[in-house]
């Protein structure tokens, strides 16, 4: 499971875009053609299956079909509102974010490694929207394979 975030940059004829670009994501300096798109890993997340129950039933339209979505701002901060609902009152655990069966999905319980993975994911949540500015030219993406 894992949220890419992904920067489209325009090349136009200045080079220096290309060359900043090769710089970052061609350390190695290999004879790649023109990159245009840099994709990093946000966040990665084993067996949290919670989280990835949210992605699917919020951004996957209900399919669990192990495909790359886009994941606009607005998700992601109620993914965090829920989060955040979720570690106030653990009561609504099996309301807000529901565990979710499935092969490799790891325990249904409720327990300390549940909200491990909510904790992690706040805080990785928390440093995007502290710094929103800074990617408002950026994409998000979920995904999961199995």
């Amino acid at each position: 499971m894992y949220l890419i975030v992904e920067k489209f940059y325009f090349l136009d004829s200045h080079k220096t875009t290309q060359s900043k670009i090769n710089k970052l994501a061609n350390p190695k300096g290999l004879d790649l053609g023109e990159i245009d798109t840099v994709r990093w890993e946000f966040m990665i997340w084993r067996k949290a299956n919670a989280i990835h129950k949210w992605f699917v039933d919020n951004v996957q339209s209900g399919e669990d079909d192990c495909k790359t979505y886009y994941v606009n701002i607005e998700k992601l901060r109620s993914l965090y509102n829920d989060i955040k609902e979720v570690l106030t009152d653990h009561t609504q655990a099996s309301y807000i974010l529901p565990t979710s069966e499935g092969f490799f999905f790891g325990g249904t319980d409720y327990d300390e490694y549940y909200f491990k993975d909510l904790k992690r994911t706040k805080d990785r949540l928390k440093y995007l929207f502290d710094n929103e500015k800074k990617f408002e030219n950026f994409g998000f993406y979920y995904g999961s394979s199995w």
